[in-house]
């Protein structure tokens, strides 16, 4: 290795570095917002589960409230639920890949310095 090259080895590793941190902390709020409404919706599904089925129920649209019965609320938030749960194993599956992407990168860097310095 020449020594003008490693600066710019060492300049690309951090940026892959960066990036993939950048990445990962995106990906880390988008897992926690799905957990969240995921969980919301468990929690309203297990609600109306306690309720008679003949209760008046509204659901939310923009700024007024439609009356639905209560198994097309069900449906609508096992549906929820579902989607949540597939986008959740999707973003699990992104955060392994940044994580492996940043050890990778700092494994890299640390090889690099290690062949740099000077031996005796």
């Amino acid at each position: 290795m020449s020594g003008e090259n490693i600066p710019e080895l060492i300049g690309r590793i951090q940026e892959r570095l960066e990036n993939s941190h950048r990445q990962l902390v995106i990906v880390d709020t988008q897992l926690s917002m799905q957990t969240r409404e995921a969980r919301k919706a468990e929690l309203t599904l297990q609600e109306l589960s306690t309720m008679d089925a003949k209760t008046p129920m509204y659901l939310s649209v923009s700024k007024m409230f439609v009356m639905e019965d209560q198994a097309t609320i069900k449906k609508n938030l096992d549906k929820q639920i579902k989607d949540s749960k597939e986008t959740i194993s999707a973003l699990e599956k992104k955060k392994k890949y940044f994580e492996r992407e940043m050890k990778g990168a700092n494994d890299n860097l640390t090889d690099l310095i290690r062949s740099t310095r000077p031996r005796g």
